[in-house]
């Protein structure tokens, strides 16, 4: 075999695997999409041309929801490099859901330089499916009757989160979050957060 067939074998092309590996993932820069796979954008019901070069602000329900996981999400890509949650971003046809995310960074200084995100989808557990399925956790179903602040607070609640430990989290008062929670607990008709947290993983 020649070296020039040797040479074209191994090349490896990056771009190509990055885009049309079943895992859905983008790249920004600035908080700015400069890439995605095409899993990425089939998950918010977009194509890969109607992404590249958008704000990262067209995933987020509200331009608030945006602001504030750019402010706590950059603390801790500057800590540790990388970051991971659960919360609910919007397709292009305006439908909540909820993801899991991971991002990651090589510059702690200025992590939204350049970073890598992950997503997956979180589906609400079958009971018929396989055990394999049942380990999968759920999350509540992404209702337009939660404000953006609510939808923060039930997120940290099934994480069995203290009223103080969301307020830190949140940069707001446990006060705050004790009267957003009972907002909730009315909504959902529960007489205490472990109802409440029933209800919303229903």
């Amino acid at each position: 075999m020649s070296k020039q067939a040797v040479g074209h074998r191994n090349h490896v092309d990056y771009e190509s695997i990055f885009v049309t590996m079943p895992i859905a993932q983008m790249v920004t820069q600035d908080r700015i999409i400069k890439d995605c796979s095409h899993a990425f954008a089939a998950m918010f019901n977009t194509t890969r041309a109607n992404t590249v070069n958008q704000s990262a602000r067209i995933l987020y329900p509200t331009q608030g929801d945006f602001e504030r996981a750019g402010d706590s999400v950059m603390s801790v890509l500057a800590q540790k490099g990388s970051y991971s949650d659960c919360r609910i971003m919007r397709k292009t046809n305006d439908e909540l859901f909820w993801v899991t995310i991971r991002g990651f960074t090589a510059h702690r200084k200025a992590p939204y330089q350049e970073a890598l995100w992950v997503f997956t989808e979180v589906k609400a557990r079958n009971t018929a499916a396989d055990d394999a399925a049942a380990i999968q956790p759920k999350y509540p179903p992404p209702r337009r009757s939660l404000t953006p602040r609510e939808r923060d607070i039930a997120t940290l609640l099934i994480q069995n989160l203290t009223a103080k430990e969301i307020g830190r989290a949140l940069s707001i008062s446990h006060r705050t979050v004790e009267l957003h929670k009972s907002r909730l607990l009315r909504k959902f008709e529960a007489m205490d957060t472990r109802a409440l947290v029933d209800s919303l993983l229903r």
